[in-house]
C-alpha cells in the first residue's frame, strides 16, 4: 500500500489500481469546480480526482463510479479516511440507480494503454470519427468579466485575474494532449461569440448546426 499527500488530503493507493499520475493532476487544475458543487469521477480508481477538486472547493457531494472492486474499495475508504463525505459505485455508469444525476462536473481520466493493445481513445485522437463536431466558444474579456461578476464566483478585484488563470490552463492542456494551439481556427468546426449570441443562443446555433449537417436531435 502507497501513500501521498495531496494537499491537506492522504490518497493510499493499494497495488494493482493505477496509480496517481500527473494526468490526474492536470486534470483536477484543469476542471472549474465550485463549493457545493455535485460532483462525479468516471473510474475513479483510488479517488484522487476527487480528493484532488475536494482540495479546490470545500462542501462538494462527491460521486464515483469504478468497475474494478478493489479500485472502489480504495476510493470510499480514501474519501471515509479524509473526512469526506461521498458515494462511490462498483460498476458501469449503466448500473447506476436512477436519479443520481444531475451533476455540476463529470471529470474522467481514462487509463494508459500501450498502443495497440487497445481502441484509441480521447480527443487528441477522434479526427476522422463519424459524429466528431468540434465547437469554441469565445468572448470578449469584457463580457466574461461582467458574466462571472454576476455569477458571484470570485471577488470583484480578482475575476480578470482568475479568467487569465484558467485560459492559460486550458491551453496548456490542450497542447499537452493535442499538441496543438487551442485558439486554433482549423481545430473546430463551429466557433461561437457568447457575448454576441448568449448562452441560449450558442445552444440553439449549435443545435440548427447538427441539424444542417443531418444529426438527428
Amino acid at each position: 500500500m502507497s501513500a501521498e499527500r495531496l494537499g491537506p488530503f492522504l490518497l493510499r493507493q493499494p497495488p494493482g489500481v493505477f496509480p496517481l499520475g500527473e494526468d490526474a493532476l492536470r486534470l483536477a487544475a484543469f476542471a472549474t469546480v465550485r463549493r457545493s458543487w455535485k460532483v462525479c469521477d468516471l473510474g475513479t480508481g483510488s479517488g484522487c480526482l476527487l480528493l484532488l477538486l475536494s482540495g479546490r472547493a470545500t462542501g462538494l457531494d462527491l460521486y464515483g463510479v469504478e468497475l474494478d472492486p478493489t479500485a472502489a474499495r480504495a476510493a470510499r475508504d480514501n474519501l471515509m479516511e479524509n473526512g469526506l463525505g461521498g458515494t462511490v459505485w462498483t460498476g458501469d455508469w449503466n448500473t447506476l440507480p436512477g436519479g443520481t444525476g444531475p451533476f455540476d462536473l463529470v471529470v474522467s481520466n481514462p487509463p494508459y494503454f500501450a498502443q495497440g493493445s487497445g481502441a484509441s481513445g480521447g480527443p487528441a485522437r477522434m479526427e476522422g470519427r463519424d459524429g466528431l463536431v468540434r465547437v469554441f466558444l469565445f468572448a470578449d474579456m469584457d463580457y466574461r468579466v461582467k458574466r462571472i461578476t454576476d455569477l458571484g464566483y470570485y471577488e470583484e478585484k480578482d475575476v480578470k485575474k482568475n479568467i487569465k488563470r484558467i485560459d492559460r490552463e486550458r491551453r496548456d492542456y490542450h497542447r499537452y494532449y493535442t499538441g496543438r494551439d487551442w485558439e486554433n481556427v482549423e481545430n473546430y468546426d463551429l466557433m461561437l461569440n457568447t457575448a454576441s449570441l448568449g448562452t441560449e443562443g450558442a445552444v440553439k446555433a449549435i443545435r440548427e448546426y447538427l441539424r444542417i449537417k443531418g444529426y438527428e436531435l
